[in-house]
């Protein structure tokens, strides 16, 4: 000490906090930033200072975007028959927000640093929703006359398969559709800039993407006792007409990606963009079939419905096209303790080329490849009809997440 100092009580260092009860320095408090300037162990988003590793489980609630549906099913007085067109006749499915539907699945998403500095490291997350669909149903109680509308190109007319009529045939039709999405990625990431409170990380790695979808039309008629037996299918007293429309896309990809972090205090907020881009795998399979009972108590089954028929789109096809799939998230959370944080966000996922069940129908039809359909004064077409589309479209799926994570 310089002549004449005098040391009044334990030193202090420059800039820490004052003692408490005789020389012991508080503990940084949790509502303060997590980390000092200077820290060797700056701010890392998925850890605290010094954690290298963590590891996140979420509950997902999102919503896949509706498909657009040609007109399934009509009524209307009787002389319009359900046709297209008719006077009277409503179309009681198509389009509109059919098959918007919600899905329940999760998220685990885990990963490390290579070094106690968090520079360089890995993560790596896989999410499902399972199965979720909505369902149509009508019957002849609520519309006397139910109808499955078409085009009949031997004669090119707007036409229509009847399945409920007043005084001939009771019956009811019912439309389902189910999807299903999960995927992965692996990720290098790399620190790009950190502050006290603020982190960038960059991202470069692999994603896997597939999304699932069928469509389903069911339509069961009987006959109503006493009907003329010349009009319909002769001697068949009821039975059940069945299309199934199934897709499955596959993504494989590179993938790039931001995802930085901001804190303030126990709060955080953070947010990532992934785009990958690679190659998306389709295919459509298409079945349909016909069950019939007849008046002498045989069943006769018929290969092919009425939009999936034999020799024309029955069949599995397929095909390859360029994709790209963007993401796009963001979370407010609260760290509960050093270890284990909590928080709710939302999230956006979207697919620019997929195969939607609803765009593989085909209503133009060759009325003479469908099974018990008799149609008079009719010859085959010379090219096959229905045909399978293969049309791709973009689809979204969004909603909320709410997770834990725990690092160390």
């Amino acid at each position: 000490l310089p002549p004449g100092a005098v040391l009044m009580g334990p030193a202090t260092p420059m800039g820490a906090p004052a003692p408490i009860d005789g020389g012991t320095f508080p503990m940084p408090q949790l509502d303060s930033p997590l980390f000092a300037p200077g820290s060797p162990y700056t701010l890392a988003p998925q850890t605290t200072a010094g954690h290298k590793f963590w590891v996140a489980a979420e509950y997902l609630a999102w919503w896949t975007k509706a498909p657009t549906l040609p007109a399934l099913v009509t009524t209307g007085p009787a002389a319009s028959n359900g046709i297209l067109g008719q006077p009277g006749t409503q179309t009681l499915l198509s389009g509109g927000d059919f098959g918007q539907t919600g899905h329940s699945g999760g998220r685990i998403s885990l990963g490390t640093w290579f070094g106690c500095n968090q520079c360089w490291g890995i993560d790596a997350s896989y999410f499902q929703v399972g199965d979720a669909g909505e369902g149509y149903a009508a019957n002849s109680t609520q519309f006397p006359l139910l109808a499955r509308p078409f085009t009949n190109l031997n004669q090119n007319i707007p036409f229509s398969q009847l399945t409920a009529y007043p005084g001939l045939a009771t019956g009811g039709i019912a439309v389902n559709l189910e999807n299903s999405l999960w995927g992965f990625d692996v990720n290098l990431r790399k620190r790009l800039s950190c502050a006290p409170c603020a982190r960038l990380d960059g991202l470069i790695g692999y994603r896997q993407v597939n999304f699932s979808e069928s469509l389903t039309i069911a339509e069961s008629f009987a006959r109503t006792p006493n009907s003329p037996p010349s009009i319909g299918v002769p001697n068949a007293l009821s039975g059940t007409v069945v299309d199934q429309f199934s897709t499955d896309n596959e993504f494989y990809g590179g993938q790039l990606g931001l995802n930085g972090e901001l804190r303030r205090g126990r709060w955080f907020v953070n947010g990532t963009v992934k785009v990958a881009f690679g190659e998306m795998q389709q295919s459509v399979t298409i079945n349909g079939g016909q069950s019939l009972l007849l008046t002498n108590g045989s069943t006769s089954v018929a290969n092919g419905g009425l939009l999936a028929l034999p020799g024309a789109n029955i069949g599995t096809f397929s095909q390859s096209k360029f994709a790209v799939v963007p993401e796009v998230g963001i979370n407010l959370g609260y760290n509960l303790t050093p270890h284990l944080r909590a928080y709710v966000g939302y999230n956006f996922l979207y697919l620019s080329s997929v195969l939607r069940a609803a765009d593989q129908i085909d209503t133009g039809l060759d009325v003479t490849r469908i099974p018990n359909f008799p149609v008079s004064g009719v010859v085959p077409l010379s090219t096959v009809r229905p045909t399978v589309p293969l049309t791709d479209t973009s689809m979204y799926v969004q909603g909320i997440n709410f997770g834990l994570q725990f690092s160390w």
